[in-house]
């Protein structure tokens, strides 16, 4: 084997797979349906969820190719935005994952409020 062979690094695995796990999701969301009905509730679930104004905010998970995972928060007009895609390497996720999920959820909420975009809510 040729330490020059990418498709044998861990790492290559992993970048093959989240192209992968994204060219399956954007298939799914084209077309229109709810993403709960595409995937199984195993690969598609809450990650985490916190207080954003006294309302529950949701930061959805799919679990795609190999052991790569989407998170994301649905935004205004049937949009998601993708806030991280990672390798699964335990089965919870740590507080510092948690809060840096919520941060980045937050950072997205934060500039689409300050351009007046309404009804800015997570789903």
């Amino acid at each position: 084997m040729a330490a020059s062979d990418a498709r044998d690094c861990p790492d290559a695995i992993d970048l093959l797979s989240m192209r992968k796990s994204f060219i399956a999701l954007n298939a799914k969301a084209k077309t229109g349906l709810p993403l709960e009905n595409l995937y199984d509730q195993k690969k598609y679930h809450t990650a985490h969820s916190y207080s954003r104004n006294g309302i529950d905010q949701k930061i959805q998970r799919i679990w795609g190719t190999g052991k790569i995972r989407i998170y994301f928060i649905f935004v205004p007009k049937k949009n998601i935005v993708i806030l991280k895609s990672a390798p699964k390497r335990v089965d919870s996720l740590s507080e510092g994952e948690k809060g840096e999920l919520k941060k980045l959820a937050e950072s997205v909420l934060d500039r689409l409020v300050n351009r007046n975009i309404e009804d800015v809510e997570i789903i």
